[in-house]
């Protein structure tokens, strides 16, 4: 536990400092140890730590027992963005299913950070929060979020368990039309609620994420909503067409917002193909959506 490691910016730390700050208590030597982790803080270690498929077949072990699985479906989609687009590419070359659109799916070079950072974006009274790192972080001015992603060339961002507003934010340099762009890319993941996603909701979440980004010069960025949902009203599955996006035209209403893309991830399918698992792995996150439209 003495090893020196680097931290995610790139510092050098020794391994039982990062295992106190997870509040892991180490007993003996590294061969013959006893840990003792709460399963909280267990739980909360395998959402910030673990790549998608470790994450995945973690989860299924634990579904039996206590498990918040909203959460955890927020977790499974910024970790299967993280895991498609972890080298540059060109999004629709890595999921023309998914992400074949004339914006984003036009955007070359682009690539997600592999390690996420702490967000508190929006509290139920609408009230935005920027810090990186507390969860009682105070209010700041929206200009926070212009300089964090002036200032930082790649980083994931994802909302803590209370806050209004469940989603993620990654930031990162990409190349459009010949020219180089910071891309914004908000994912809003709507599952957790027992009633199906409707043209309101589509629109408080592009009013959401344009006022998040109210504070951002349009000039040298695109900004671009995914909304990731397994259950669409009849209206809105309409609009889909059985297709595994639609693209939105919202840019006068909200004009903060570049692309709004809507990922129909209604069938077992449909899922299976947008995190591309196997059998067994479909299995577990069938299960993590049944069980996080109920809670």
């Amino acid at each position: 536990m003495l090893q020196i490691v680097d931290d995610s910016g790139g510092r050098k730390v020794p391994r039982d400092f990062i295992a106190h700050r997870f509040y892991v208590y180490w007993e003996g030597i590294a061969h013959a140890a006893q840990v003792y982790i709460q399963p909280l803080v267990k739980s909360y270690m395998e959402g910030w730590l673990l790549p998608f498929t470790e994450y995945v077949q973690r989860i299924g072990k634990s579904l039996d027992g206590s498990v918040d699985s909203p959460n955890a479906l927020e977790w499974m989609f910024i970790k299967r963005f993280q895991q498609a687009l972890s080298k540059k590419s060109q999004p629709r070359l890595v999921m023309r299913d998914f992400f074949d659109t004339p914006i984003f799916g036009s955007c070359d070079d682009v690539s997600f950070s592999m390690s996420t950072r702490p967000l508190r974006t929006i509290d139920s009274n609408e009230n935005i929060f920027l810090g990186l790192h507390s969860p009682s972080a105070s209010p700041e001015p929206l200009k926070t979020l212009q300089e964090m992603t002036t200032s930082l060339s790649d980083v994931c961002l994802k909302t803590l368990s209370k806050s209004a507003w469940s989603g993620g934010l990654f930031v990162t340099s990409a190349t459009f039309r010949d020219g180089q762009v910071k891309v914004v890319c908000g994912l809003a993941m709507k599952n957790g609620t027992k009633a199906p996603v409707t043209e309101d909701h589509l629109s408080k979440e592009c009013d959401v994420f344009n006022r998040m980004l109210s504070g951002i010069d349009s000039v040298g960025y695109l900004r671009i909503l995914f909304v990731c949902c397994t259950s669409y009203s009849e209206d809105m599955s309409a609009k889909l067409k059985g297709k595994s996006h639609f693209v939105s035209e919202c840019k006068n209403s909200f004009p903060n917002i570049d692309e709004a893309i809507l990922l129909n991830l209604e069938t077992p399918q449909q899922k299976a193909v947008f995190f591309g698992v196997d059998d067994d792995l479909a299995a577990i996150v069938e299960r993590v959506v049944c069980k996080a439209e109920v809670e």
